[in-house]
């Protein structure tokens, strides 16, 4: 009743995303060493948010206290770029639409940015 009256009250959430990207690279060109490519694909993710909603300054002896659980899975399409050097990347990824058109109030809605730097291991 008290979350319905539109009393002050906190949401502490938790929002992530976890999934699997399939991608194919392309090479554009080369300088040296130095080789820069382009890549696309589609990322299958599921975005899950958990929130507990209750009365400001309250913590353990709360007069109400609402858990909140959502989750939505989707496909979206991710594309970018990546400049190896011998056994070191480095890659700059956009995953387009993430939250957008689903039923999860997440912090996550649109393009999401994922810069990584990394070493490859040839097996």
């Amino acid at each position: 009743d008290s979350f319905q009256e539109n009393c002050k009250y906190s949401w502490n959430t938790n929002t992530y995303v976890r999934g699997i990207n399939f991608s194919a690279a392309y090479h554009l060109f080369s300088i040296g060493d130095v080789a820069f490519d382009a890549k696309a694909g589609l990322y299958a993710h599921k975005l899950s948010s958990h929130a507990v909603v209750e009365p400001n300054n309250c913590r353990d002896n709360c007069p109400w206290r609402i858990q909140v659980d959502q989750s939505a899975e989707r496909i979206s399409p991710m594309w970018g770029g990546v400049v190896t050097w011998k056994f070191l990347y480095a890659s700059w990824e956009f995953y387009e639409r993430i939250g957008e058109h689903t039923p999860v109030s997440a912090n996550v809605k649109g393009r999401v940015e994922v810069k990584t730097i990394g070493v490859r291991i040839p097996l």
